[in-house]
């Protein structure tokens, strides 16, 4: 501890220049991380300091989504068919012979699986025997009588080896890995999901995503039932405004038009519209081709046009360079931060 708090009184001069290029204020556990896994030194260059910079967005990305502009959701639904509840059954007896599960269980649970409601003391258990890691580079979340827990684990603890086999075998039957962390240490058959719907949303609605993970014997009207709902979820609805019918040859010109032009002024932007468009989409005032130009935006993009946002975009943009990270991994704007 003492060569580690030496370690962090050389390298705090180091602090404030990988803050300016995350563009934020590094908070002290996540700066303590980052020196004691060697990512920080008490010298370093512009590529160290991004290299450094990056290493926190991943965490951030991974272990706290809430900390960039990237939201995800996961929708629960219920499909009533027999057929997915015998499917659960099969797929967890078959689990049971993963040499994994096999050796885990044998290795942390020497008196046998353990009841539903014994599952929070027996990974609290886990974690307090050398489980948990200020610095752990693997997250292990499991369900507490205070809802869902996150805590980072040491790599090679059990803890860390149960995070690993929920997660590959969430992927492997597409169970909740929340379901599958508990099936682990109790053998509750986690449910089948023959439909999983994720909703991954940013700033505007173009780069957002609802992404359906559908079992191909699931009706197809279901399946459609299924998204319009999803496009109703508050993430999405925020982002979705306005009619969804095809646009109108004039309204995409506009659009595009004003993003080539956007810097001008409105009154220099309606001259070059109308000196390129001298018949049926000229206009005869300001007003008017500001309005239809916003509106045009909005249908879009899917966000309101203001130069003031454009700025803050190309400002965006450098910043995403800068770090090699797309937008949706940057940390939210100030303004985002203090709502």
């Amino acid at each position: 501890m003492e060569d580690l708090a030496e370690l962090l009184r050389q390298c705090e001069p180091e602090r404030e220049k990988i803050e300016g290029a995350l563009g934020r204020r590094i908070v002290d556990h996540d700066w303590r991380r980052l020196v004691s896994q060697g990512d920080v030194k008490p010298e370093m260059d512009d590529d160290d300091r991004k290299a450094a910079a990056k290493v926190i967005l991943r965490w951030q990305a991974a272990d706290r989504p809430e900390a960039t502009r990237r939201k995800e959701v996961e929708v629960d639904l219920e499909i009533p068919d027999p057929r997915y509840a015998a499917l659960s059954e099969i797929l967890s007896l078959e689990a049971r012979a993963d040499p994994a599960v096999v050796e885990w269980r044998a290795r942390n649970l020497p008196g046998g699986l353990v009841d539903h409601g014994e599952i929070e003391d027996l990974i609290s258990d886990i974690l307090g025997k050398g489980g948990r890691s200020e610095h752990g580079s693997r997250t292990l979340r499991y369900r507490s009588s205070g809802g869902v827990r996150l805590a980072a684990v040491r790599l090679g603890s059990p803890a860390a080896d149960l995070a690993a086999i929920a997660d590959r075998l969430a992927a492997s039957y597409h169970w909740d890995p929340l379901d599958a962390v508990a099936w682990v240490v109790s053998g509750a058959t986690p449910a089948f999901r023959p439909l999983i719907v994720r909703l991954l949303t940013t700033d505007r609605a173009a780069t957002s995503r609802i992404i359906l993970e559908v079992d191909p014997r699931l009706p197809r009207d279901r399946v459609a039932e299924v998204y319009s709902a999803a496009r109703q979820h508050e993430e999405i609805a925020r982002l979705v405004t306005g009619s969804a019918r095809p646009l109108e040859a004039k309204t995409a010109e506009l659009a595009t038009f004003l993003a080539r032009h956007e810097r001008d002024t409105w009154a220099a932007m309606r001259t070059r519209w109308n000196q390129d468009h001298k018949k049926a989409w000229a206009y005869g005032s300001e007003w008017e081709f500001a309005r239809d130009a916003r509106r045009a935006w909005k249908r879009v993009v899917g966000i309101p046009f203001s130069k003031e946002e454009r700025e803050g975009r190309r400002a965006d943009l450098a910043f995403s360079a800068v770090l090699g990270v797309p937008l949706a991994a940057l940390p939210p704007k100030a303004e985002e931060e203090d709502s």
